[in-house]
């Protein structure tokens, strides 16, 4: 008997093999499971039987009991007998059964979980509000009655969620909560601010509707009522509903004060507006849902509904796009970029519909997939907005940049826009013959001298020839005369935008996600010094982050940067070697570690690293080894590689 032999047993449903090893009970494979779990995941009441009064209680490594599991399965049976052990237990998120429950909809455990009623996880979220984010109406009809009017730490209320992410079937249903407003600023709105403000800003006129009769007269934290949010849209559908609305409710329709529409231009009536509002129903994926929901990075790592469309073929890049999520929009963008909807609209329409011109910018590769008919109905639509957003957005579609002639070889590709212009190097956006979105870089190799413009030849056509997914992938790359014209995959979200995103959200990167980060760089590091490839430009902003594999460097530099922005990331030798590259990695894990660059210098040389009391000594002591003044003290990318694999699946 064995403890893998027990957890296959129960992971297959072999009630014998459960039985003739049941004496290995409580082990654990790599991920914390128990054959409990294992059980309960496949439904397998015998062995559920067999093992309940051995392994109840226990929890994997991120927290998750086998009652959780059997919830996220849809194994009644397995709810039903394991909650008399296990309700209330919580996992490492302070997320119940219940919490589970309602975010898949699973209304039929509603009562057989009713012990966890009013349970809040680590944040403040409840049950219900979990319903309210995901749409799961009948959920709501089976909570409301147990947990309005509870609030998150930030002061959210289910209705607040459902009022940003979800229906106005399930607004309708929290009713109860109108009148409550948030304590922080949250997801872009202020302190102070209401359900009926949060719909305004959508511009989502059916809760607009619901909600107008009930919170027009309160003020959020600046001190702007409803009625301004109402302007503030410049949205003539969205106002004239909120006035409406108001009237049929017997709420006298205030005129504004002169001060509160400084700056604000109310639109002309448009005869047949465009409902631009995206919205969710039931039938959309828990990452549409997590992304309408600002969910952070880490959360949009763990999905597996990348490229999963919803009943009206709408992806969470278009929900991005329509909420000017800029962060989620650069993660999803390789993946997702050049689908259409039911109506035909693209990520890049929904952006321009609702005028969110950063996300928009990012994908003018949509660019040819906007018809004649599509363009008119949005300059249609843009009427009813200020003439000068109106003219930006119609000027940022129809421009177009100086498109130089591609070498014949590459005439599969089109190119749709500039991405970026610096001296001696342009890039432009653009698509191959599936429609797989590309970069195409033109370099000028003029101002090399012969013997860096060989080193260049040699290295781009090396990284062309060698695949890997720890670089930036180049398919090809073409010269001609003095020009090297260079075909990579997009690469949008980097390594600076993630520490700025947790610097917004005064959090911390965790031990693990600090080894994962290494362990990806000086993989790619490793594979490039192999090849005798020196990178000679290790910084944040040139490591990128991609859905399913991890961090990706940048191809090595190839022209002149920006030497400010190296400067905290350079090692003190200077010369552009392996060992200098390995200092780079350092001060990026110090920067993880610590929040901020390595700081200290004294005429090109480092002083020393400050232990952190939140971070092992193993980190430490690798940090302190890279930035070590001596070159041949900070080891090799393959050494470092090695120990960060190590860590970051240990943990």
């Amino acid at each position: 008997m064995s403890k893998k032999e027990l957890l296959d047993a129960a992971e297959i449903n072999d009630v014998e093999g459960v039985k003739a090893n049941i004496e290995a009970a409580k082990g654990q494979d790599s991920y914390g499971r128990t054959a409990l779990m294992l059980a309960a995941m496949g439904g397998c009441i015998e062995c559920v039987n067999l093992l309940v009064g051995l392994e109840n209680g226990m929890q994997a490594l991120d927290g998750t009991t086998a009652l959780i599991y059997a919830v996220k399965k849809r194994m009644r049976e397995c709810v039903e007998l394991l909650a008399p052990f296990e309700c209330t237990i919580a996992d490492n998120e302070g997320k119940t059964a219940l919490m589970y429950a309602a975010q898949g909809g699973y209304s039929e455990c509603m009562e057989i979980l009713k012990a966890e009623r009013g349970k809040q996880s680590n944040t403040g979220e409840t049950a219900l509000m979990i319903a309210a984010m995901y749409s799961k109406p009948n959920c709501i009809r089976s909570l409301v009655e147990y947990e309005q009017g509870l609030m998150t730490q930030m002061g959210w209320t289910a209705l607040m969620y459902a009022a940003k992410l979800s229906t106005a079937e399930c607004v309708g249903l929290l009713l109860q909560e109108t009148g409550k407003q948030t304590m922080n600023k949250y997801l872009g709105h202020p302190t102070g601010t209401t359900a009926l403000m949060i719909a305004l800003n959508l511009r989502d006129v059916s809760k607009v509707r619901l909600l107008a009769c009930h919170e027009a007269d309160l003020k959020d934290g600046d001190g702007h009522d409803a009625q301004w949010h109402a302007l503030k849209t410049q949205d003539q559908k969205v106002l004239q509903t909120f006035q409406e609305a108001l009237k049929a409710g017997d709420i006298a329709v205030i005129e504004p004060k002169e001060e509160t529409l400084e700056n604000i231009e109310v639109p002309s009536i448009s005869s047949n507006p465009i409902e631009v509002h995206l919205e969710l129903d039931e039938s959309a994926t828990p990452l549409m849902h997590d992304v309408a929901s600002g969910k952070t990075l880490e959360t949009l790592v763990q999905s597996r509904d990348v490229g999963i469309t919803d009943n009206k073929k709408q992806t969470a890049l278009m929900v991005a796009a329509s909420r000017g999520y800029l962060d989620a929009l650069k993660v999803l963008l390789p993946t997702e970029v050049g689908w259409v909807d039911n109506k035909g609209w693209c990520a890049l329409m929904h952006a321009c519909l609702t005028r969110n011109l950063d996300c928009a910018r990012l994908l003018l590769f949509e660019r040819d997939l906007l018809s004649s008919t599509l363009f008119s109905d949005l300059e249609t639509h843009l009427k009813s907005v200020p003439e000068a957003e109106a003219t930006t957005i119609l000027s940022l579609l129809t421009s177009r940049p100086d498109i130089p002639t591609l070498p014949t070889s590459l005439d599969k590709y089109r190119l749709t826009h500039l991405v970026s212009d610096a001296p001696y190097i342009r890039t432009y956006g653009g698509y191959g013959a599936m429609r797989e979105p590309s970069f195409i870089t033109v370099l000028d190799c003029g101002q090399l001298s012969s013997t860096e413009y060989e080193r260049v030849r040699s290295n781009l056509h090396l990284l062309s020839a060698l695949k890997t997914d720890q670089v930036i992938r180049l398919e090809t790359v073409v010269f001609e005369t003095s020009v090297a014209y260079l075909v990579t995959e997009t690469y949008f979200y980097s390594l600076d935008d993630i520490i700025k995103s947790h610097l917004r959200r005064s959090t911390t990167f965790t031990e693990q996600e600090i080894w994962k980060c290494i362990s990806d760089i000086s993989g790619g590091l490793e594979y490039l010094h192999k090849n005798g490839i020196v990178h000679n430009g290790l910084i944040p902003a040139n490591i990128y982050f991609f859905l399913g594999s991890g961090y990706r460097l940048s191809l090595p530099s190839y022209a002149p940067s920006d030497p400010e922005a190296h400067k905290p990331y350079q090692a003190p030798d200077g010369t552009p070697t392996p060992a200098a590259d390995l200092w780079s990695l350092g001060a990026i894990a110090y920067e993880l570690c610590m929040g901020h660059p390595p700081e200290g210098y004294q005429d090109g040389r480092f002083d020393k690293v400050e232990p952190s009391p939140t971070r092992s000594d193993e980190l430490y002591d690798l940090v302190t080894d890279l930035l070590a003044s001596n070159p041949e003290a900070r080891g090799t990318a393959q050494k470092i590689s090695r120990v960060a694999k190590r860590k970051a699946r240990s943990r």
